[in-house]
């Protein structure tokens, strides 16, 4: 989220329009909508005069919603080992049938190495269960959703 999303965000949040924002902090409407519209940026002295009257750290309010985009990463992530379980999963079950019919023994080491890949990343699908305590199918779907 970029900094002019942030203060129109917060002044929402506040109820506040952009003239009654900026009046508390001594700058014109157009000031505000330049800000929120990315046209120019506040200095300093306007930066912490918002983060003050928005309740939040500097950092926050320059960085963005930091936890929102936490969540974001971990469910790319989540996302991402879902879909690798499940390819490996199917490469083995397509190798095992291959393999079947094929005399060449070494062709049993192919579906045991996707099963295993498949395997890591159900481990790492366990992991973020655990870290984000999600423990069944519907939480999975609200966690990706």
């Amino acid at each position: 989220m970029n900094l002019g999303k942030q203060i129109s965000a917060h002044r929402k949040k506040m109820g506040l329009s952009q003239d009654n924002l900026a009046a508390k902090i001594y700058v014109s409407r157009q000031t505000i909508s330049n800000w929120e519209t990315r046209r120019s940026y506040p200095d300093v002295e306007n930066l912490l005069l918002l983060s003050t009257l928005f309740g939040t750290s500097l950092d926050e309010l320059v960085k963005g919603d930091v936890p929102q985009m936490k969540q974001k990463i971990s469910q790319a992530k989540f996302d991402r080992d879902a879909h690798g379980m499940l390819l490996f999963f199917v490469l083995a079950m397509v190798m095992v049938g291959w393999a079947v019919f094929l005399p060449i023994p070494w062709w049993w080491l192919l579906p045991v190495i996707f099963w295993l890949v498949s395997l890591f990343f159900g481990f790492r699908i366990e992991k973020v269960k655990h870290e984000k305590n999600i423990q069944t199918y519907q939480e999975i779907v609200a966690f990706m959703a």
